[in-house]
């Protein structure tokens, strides 16, 4: 694609659950999953095309991420709106903790900013990201946009400014998902019980998390994938004692380790949600992927990758790979859900909207 500009992802390596109570965590962006965008002539005026969406955006959209970044941006260079559609996709799946919104925003960024003749450093793309970041987020940590722009890892603690460190070599990931919906909310609350239960033993975990971060910062930097594993590892148990892991992330974690992983562990919030894994190569990394379809598939799951879907009936989803006969059809396709759910008839006078704010005590008395 000419013109074609992209971000990473990012996950949480180190440091989960422990930082909420001041501690530090590591963030590491996922070069191997992005947001792309591009810009062409566009239709009279600027537009942010979400493909994965099917969603077009113009600056008049005052609730949208991209929008506001584009209006910061035009107003900070002294522009006016150009005649320009940038196009957008992403490999990432939204709400999984892996910095989708803010990938998709400083892909978009460096798309707008290079069409305007705009040289932008990376902690101008950051701050631009960060300020949109405020329409998903509410309250940004400043987490993700600094992994993301920066292309880094990053260690930080809470009420601090995130800090970049260099990596001393190429760490090759594995991420697995185990379908389990989970809430970050409802797992720090649990945390947040246990830790009013008995304070002394959750600091205790609290303190060995802070000591598993500080390591693992240094084997990072030094390179030291046995180390790095060794520490995942450790992490992992860990979280595990202090009651948010899950059953279907210790499957895959084992699965992971007896294919050769390095290292494995939960990542983010726990009680489902994703497993990542450390592999010593990419021959390995590939190796762990396939252990854990095999497994899946041996439970007749099938995998279609890179596939679009073209339409949905009653029966059968048609794609770009052939088509799928199926007798029920479990919807998770996220922000897409709505356009596939119209397609069966179902929920036409609605639409999904990206938003991830704050949530607030009621205390009124009515």
């Amino acid at each position: 694609m000419k013109n074609s500009f992209s971000a990473p992802g990012k996950i949480i390596l180190f440091g989960e659950h422990a930082v909420v109570y001041g501690k530090p965590a590591i963030a590491i962006p996922v070069s191997g999953m992005r947001a792309s965008a591009w810009s062409e002539p566009g239709e009279g005026k600027l537009t942010i095309n979400a493909l994965d969406l099917n969603q077009k955006i113009g600056l008049e959209n005052k609730t949208s991420q991209f929008s506001v970044l584009a209006q910061t941006l035009l107003s900070k260079t002294k522009q006016s709106e150009p005649n320009l559609t940038i196009n957008l996709t992403s490999k990432l799946p939204q709400g999984s903790g892996m910095g989708s919104s803010a990938a998709t925003s400083t892909a978009v960024c460096k798309a707008l900013s290079n069409y305007l003749g705009v040289d932008l450093e990376k902690n101008q793309i950051s701050e631009l990201v960060f300020d949109a970041e405020k329409i998903v987020h509410g309250t940004p940590s400043g987490i993700d946009n600094t992994v993301v722009a920066y292309e880094s890892p990053v260690y930080f603690v809470k009420g601090q400014e995130p800090v970049t460190f260099d990596s001393g070599r190429t760490f090759y990931l594995v991420i697995g998902d185990t379908g389990i919906e989970s809430s970050t909310k409802e797992t720090v609350g649990n945390v947040r019980d246990l830790l009013d239960k008995d304070p002394n033993l959750m600091n205790g975990y609290f303190d060995e998390i802070e000591n598993v971060t500080k390591g693992g910062k240094k084997a990072i930097e030094d390179g030291d994938k046995e180390a790095v594993g060794e520490l995942m590892n450790k992490n992992h148990e860990l979280l595990n004692k202090i009651g948010v892991g899950h059953r279907e992330l210790e499957k895959l974690v084992d699965v992971s380790l007896d294919a050769g992983a390095l290292g494995a562990k939960l990542t983010g919030g726990g009680g489902g949600g994703n497993m990542v894994a450390l592999a010593d190569s990419a021959k390995e990394q590939k190796k762990i992927c396939e252990k854990i379809r095999s497994i899946l598939q041996a439970k007749c799951v099938k995998f279609s990758f890179d596939t679009e879907v073209i339409k949905l009936d009653s029966h059968r989803v048609i794609t770009n790979k052939g088509n799928f006969e199926f007798k029920k059809c479990l919807n998770a396709a996220g922000l897409y859900a709505d356009t596939l759910a119209q397609q069966l008839g179902v929920g036409d006078f609605y639409q999904i909207l990206p938003f991830k704010g704050l949530y607030l005590k009621y205390q009124g008395s009515d």
